[in-house]
């Protein structure tokens, strides 16, 4: 399936969507695929509601006649790996899989919230805690997990590490 626009801003796109604007594919009992750029796209153009289309998406059945489903947005390289604890995978590239379906960088949980989450059974978890718990080793036991550029939605491997509470407030200093 062609891509509309280059993979990089493709991606960068994904990250910064909501629930809403996730693309969706539709296949008709022929065979053949329609993509729509986002549930209310899809929901308006098949004269249907949303909550229909995402019934539809992630029960997996078919909804009038077509089979709608997610397209979810792969990245090359990206590296998943189980959570130690939690029946999550954990990306290299910041971002969450449940059950291998549903793909998600996390969300602002309320108006005060500045790091990304994701709810996992009944509890709310901070994204860059669950990417260094899977993929940085915590040796020195060091409680906290930094952001080294200082930006809360960057959870790439690569920007994160554990740290003490100075630490932290260290590399606020450094950067201020």
């Amino acid at each position: 399936m062609p891509e509309p626009f280059g993979a990089k801003k493709l991606v960068v796109f994904f990250l910064k969507m909501n629930r809403h604007e996730r693309r969706i594919l539709r296949t008709a009992p022929t065979g053949d695929p329609t993509e729509y750029p986002s549930i209310s796209t899809a929901a308006l153009l098949n004269n249907t509601t949303t909550k229909s289309i995402r019934k539809a998406c992630l029960s997996g059945a078919s909804f009038q006649d077509f089979n709608y489903c997610y397209v979810e947005i792969m990245i090359a390289d990206e590296i998943w790996i189980n959570h130690p604890t939690l029946p999550v995978e954990c990306s290299d590239h910041g971002r969450i899989r449940f059950r291998k379906t549903r793909i998600s960088c996390g969300g602002k949980n309320g108006v005060r919230a500045s790091y990304l989450r994701v709810h996992i059974g009944k509890k709310w978890y901070l994204v860059h805690r669950l990417i260094a718990e899977t993929f940085i080793e915590n040796i020195e036991d060091k409680p906290t997990v930094d952001h080294i550029d200082r930006d809360r939605e960057n959870n790439h491997i690569e920007n994160l590490r554990w740290a003490t509470y100075k630490e932290q407030q260290q590399n606020r200093s450094d950067r201020q």
